[in-house]
């Protein structure tokens, strides 16, 4: 499990490319943006925590195929 703490305002390209344990990750509301192939190949990630709200979630720049080959993963607001 990854905790991004409050203050990270995005996640760069590859950060978690093929990060085969993975399970879950915490992103804060501050992040804005999200880079390409960021999470790809995250074949273990199931739960993505937001601390925010789904509109915030949508409001997020996301990258080029930041999510490429992960496997079904949930998003819940917390």
């Amino acid at each position: 499990m990854v905790f991004l703490s409050e203050g990270v305002t995005s996640i760069s390209s590859f950060a978690f490319k093929n990060c085969g344990r993975l399970t879950s990750i915490t992103i804060s509301v501050s992040v804005t943006s999200i880079g390409d192939f960021a999470f790809s190949g995250c074949k273990s990630l199931k739960s993505l925590y937001f601390k925010g709200t789904s509109k915030q979630w949508e409001s997020i720049k996301k990258g080029f195929n930041w999510d490429q080959d992960v496997s079904s993963y949930s998003v819940y607001y917390v």
